[in-house]
């Protein structure tokens, strides 16, 4: 919950900076798939995305690029927050998620 509250509030920021059209309705798409591991993640961020193409295909790409970047300074929250309730050091914590999405990723 307070991840996807965080993700919402930066979105928020960034669909106010850039003008994005339907902004209320992308703030709550976005904390409502945010609730969602990783498929919700997916759905707002194509959503965004398609929304920004609206604007401009600048606005589009700017829109990619910074959920890229939230998402990744997203790890060092999910590390603080998800290793203070397992009680491991965030490093150890960060270290498993970085892993672990690798081990998603790659081909099998």
């Amino acid at each position: 919950m307070t991840i996807s509250c965080v993700n919402t509030v930066l979105t928020a920021i960034f669909v106010s900076v850039a003008q994005l059209p339907y902004a209320p309705v992308v703030i709550g798409l976005t904390f409502l798939c945010g609730l969602i591991p990783i498929v919700g993640n997916v759905v707002s961020n194509t959503v965004i995305v398609f929304i920004g193409f609206l604007a401009s295909p600048k606005v589009a790409i700017g829109a990619l690029v910074f959920l890229v970047v939230i998402h990744k300074v997203e790890y060092l929250l999910n590390s603080k927050i998800v290793g203070a309730r397992i009680r491991n050091p965030i490093w150890l914590t960060l270290f498993g998620l970085i892993v672990g999405e690798k081990l998603w990723v790659s081909p099998a």
